[in-house]
């Protein structure tokens, strides 16, 4: 039983077919790309199985229990954290209060709920271990807005590791940051995924996808066109002509 799948999976908005009869399985333990030109339909797909947007037909299944329907809070305590292509911290706090907010939400409905009872040494002591897994424990203290993009990816998983999730959806990660931010990315991805957590992610940078990923799934206007192992995607037709292109089919 795979530990996601989408069967089916349809998002439209008005006469737009943004997601057409996707059907994805992603194994615990896995890490799974999905690729494509801009416009395929990545993000919607993400944010459908999310629970931002409502699918328009088809099931999403998750850890054998269907999750199409739900809200974005009740499919995040079932399992699923995610971070976004734009990393959205709170500017003003530090990397540690950060951490808290993302592990109190975990357990209480609502901001005054959450925020006198997330500050525990328990739960301190959670963000910092979180931090340290990152890379980032030596910042712990600095507000958010002092950090570069690249450790603000960081802190973003943070974040969604905060959650205590067993599948991690990332999209984008390896956004506008440098090649050597990309690689101490990657071997952190690698980390996680040795430490028990799934990750599915969307990213342009074929290099960080073909040398990080176990499958690849390829998304061209809002249709699954490819799916398989970097080496079978690298080769397969229709993805050099919608997306790849001969440079890297030929690398």
């Amino acid at each position: 039983m795979p530990l996601l799948e989408t069967r089916g999976l349809c998002k439209q908005f008005g006469g737009l077919q943004a997601v057409k009869d996707v059907n994805l399985r992603v194994e615990a333990g896995e890490i799974v790309g999905i690729i494509g030109p801009n416009g395929a339909g990545k993000s919607t797909l993400f944010n459908t199985i999310c629970g931002v947007y409502r699918p328009s037909s088809g099931e999403i299944w998750f850890a054998g229990r269907p999750i199409h329907g739900l809200r974005p809070n009740r499919i995040a305590r079932l399992g699923i954290g995610r971070t976004f292509q734009a990393s959205r911290p709170f500017q003003q706090l530090s990397l540690e209060a950060n951490v808290l907010s993302a592990y109190g939400a975990r357990f209480h409905g609502g901001w005054r709920a959450m925020w006198g009872r997330a500050f525990t040494p328990q739960h301190r002591e959670r963000a910092r271990a979180l931090l340290e897994l990152v890379g980032l424990a030596e910042h712990a203290q600095t507000e958010a807005r002092h950090l570069s993009l690249g450790l603000q990816r960081r802190l973003e998983i943070a974040r969604a590791l905060a959650l205590e999730p067993r599948l991690l959806m990332l999209d984008e990660p390896a956004a506008g940051i440098s090649h050597e931010e990309g690689q101490q990315l990657m071997a952190l991805i690698r980390k996680l995924r040795d430490k028990g957590t799934t990750v599915l992610l969307i990213e342009h940078n074929m290099q960080m996808v073909m040398n990080l990923c176990d499958r690849i799934e390829v998304l061209n206007y809002g249709v699954q066109i490819a799916a398989g192992t970097p080496g079978d995607i690298a080769r397969h037709p229709d993805v050099i002509e919608a997306y790849l292109g001969k440079e890297v089919a030929g690398a």
